[in-house]
């Protein structure tokens, strides 16, 4: 029997240094390595600076590509010029930039590190933004020290919002790859040290990243963690108040760090004063002015977007599609619901309707804490928006171009909204019953026997101000208002305006009780209705 010997195919990655860590691991894979023979690119980043020519030979033969996404502004290094130099018949993996500021939220850009030969990324790469603020306060080496030892020197809500953050920009990356690693960063970050540095990945997130690529390829995962850590060689010190509110047991027992500028590991006080020696080698009014500049942006960009846009291709698997949308449409949604649909508070779907074959320019916005949310499309140009901290039941029925926006902090128990060139929009802090209908449309045609043409098809509007209460089972009209803080009874059908402050019933409803409002408590006023009734008497 003769064999023949499989040749091999050439692989490469184009990432940043976090290319090593990929490749360590792939290479454990006996099956992987039988099959695909590695050939190096220059780092994505260094071919950027030096503006690389990325070798077109090693691009013409390659069978396989692993690439972290790079702009399209830096030309013949993004990595779409990349794929486009590949056979056809190359399979190409993105895989997101892993960063993670979870365990350093004072993380930032140290405005007085210097690179030299010895240290091409100088010898303190992180910048403290604690530290850049209490220099320009004029505290001295010792003050600053004995401050960041504290163990109660961050407050808790601020760390687990910064793990919320940096988990939420991790997630925004992976909208444009096919490698995901948020939610294993997520469910581990607390047990084992995940990362040395926010942007160097223990080799933990290299198998799983690994394990994931030899899924798509049809290879068996490997088990095995390759024997040498590939970042270790800078550690960067996590602060005792980060380790104590997140009962980080890891960080306990590492209570010395490796540092690429000491021959000797250095605990965290160590650390620090080597780190503030920088100071003092810069001259003054020099230094005045870097600390000046780098505070004011710090305290820019210290409030990062809170929401991740996603095209319809990368929704993530908790929301449910049926039927088919094109790539203009959009999903947007806020940290609280991405903590929701992960934890199952939120539920959420998104179904075609109608004879159309795809949906164009859908957009949808979710700020909503937790519920269930149903929306039914037909057609293009339609628009849902769901306000910070609205929650309940909802089923959205849009038909031709039609519009919904739910006020922030408004509830629901069960309401159906059905719009056909029509809008729904609600103030903030409104309450739903179960039950409720909003007819903005009339859904069908009438016809002027006189004239025999249609005299509804005009684009209509329901509005209903802030703090409206509609009672169980009622149901509003096309074209009409209900004025602010004002209460629908059960089973009243509005067919015309109702004002604000009163309360409104019947069939069809009218107007029963003036100067009144309502509050979600039976015996006191909640703290919105506290607002409310406030704002009333002025």
């Amino acid at each position: 029997m003769v064999i023949v010997e499989q040749k091999q195919q050439i692989y490469t990655i184009y990432a940043n240094c976090q290319t090593s860590l990929v490749q360590a691991h792939l290479n454990l894979s006996e099956e992987f390595r039988q099959k695909y023979k590695y050939e190096a690119l220059p780092r994505n980043y260094v071919a950027i600076q030096q503006e690389l020519e990325i070798p077109e030979d090693v691009l013409s033969q390659t069978k396989l590509l692993i690439y972290q996404p790079t702009d399209n502004k830096y030309g013949s290094q993004s990595s779409d010029f990349i794929r486009n130099k590949v056979p056809s018949d190359c399979i190409c993996i993105s895989f997101p930039y892993v960063y993670f500021k979870g365990y350093w939220p004072e993380n930032t850009k140290n405005p007085v590190n210097k690179k030299n030969k010895q240290y091409p990324v100088g010898k303190f790469p992180y910048g403290d933004s604690n530290i850049i603020e209490m220099i320009a306060k004029g505290y001295d080496e010792a003050k600053i020290i004995e401050e960041l030892e504290r163990e109660n020197f961050y407050h808790r809500d601020y760390v687990l919002q910064n793990i919320r953050q940096t988990l939420l920009e991790l997630i925004k990356r992976e909208t444009k790859t096919d490698l995901k690693i948020a939610e294993f960063i997520r469910k581990n970050c607390l047990n084992t040290r995940l990362f040395h540095a926010p942007n160097h990945p223990t080799n933990i997130i290299g198998l799983n990243l690994a394990n994931q690529i030899l899924v798509k390829l049809g290879i068996i995962p490997i088990s095995s963690i390759y024997h040498q850590e590939k970042f270790a060689d800078y550690q960067l010190p996590i602060y005792p108040s980060i380790s104590k509110i997140l009962n980080l047991k890891f960080a306990e027992k590492i209570n010395k760090y490796t540092v690429t500028f000491s021959s000797e590991k250095l605990n965290f006080q160590s650390y620090m004063k080597a780190y503030l020696k920088q100071y003092s080698q810069t001259k003054e009014p020099e230094s005045k002015q870097i600390f000046t500049k780098e505070i004011q942006k710090f305290h820019e960009t210290k409030k990062a977007e809170n929401t991740v846009k996603y095209s319809f291709d990368k929704l993530p698997p908790e929301i449910a599609v049926q039927g088919n949308f094109d790539e203009d449409c959009r999903v947007t949604i806020s940290e609280d619901a991405i903590e929701a649909l992960l934890q199952g508070r939120l539920k959420l779907s998104i179904h075609q309707r109608g004879n159309k074959p795809i949906i164009n320019n859908f957009q949808l916005e979710v700020g909503s804490s937790h519920g269930k949310i149903q929306v039914f499309v037909s057609n293009d140009n339609a628009e849902v928006k769901f306000g910070e901290n609205s929650s309940g039941t909802y089923d959205l029925r849009l038909w031709r171009r039609s519009k919904v926006v739910i006020g922030r902090n408004t509830t629901a128990n069960g309401i159906t909204i059905i719009c056909a060139q029509s809008d729904f929009i609600t103030g903030s802090d409104c309450m739903f019953s179960n039950g409720i209908l909003i007819q903005s449309a009339d859904q069908h045609g009438l016809v002027d026997l006189k004239t025999g043409g249609i005299f509804n098809n005009r684009h209509r509007k329901v509005t209903i101000g802030d703090h409206v209460w509609l009672g169980r089972h009622s149901t509003l009209m096309p074209d009409v208002n209900v004025g602010k803080g004002s209460v629908i009874g059960t089973g009243a059908i509005v067919t015309s305006n109702v004002p604000e402050k009163v309360i409104a019933v019947g069939v069809p409803a009218r107007v029963v009780r003036t100067d009144v409002t309502w509050s979600r408590s039976p015996n006191n006023l909640d703290a919105m209705s506290q607002e409310y009734v406030k704002s009333f008497s002025l």
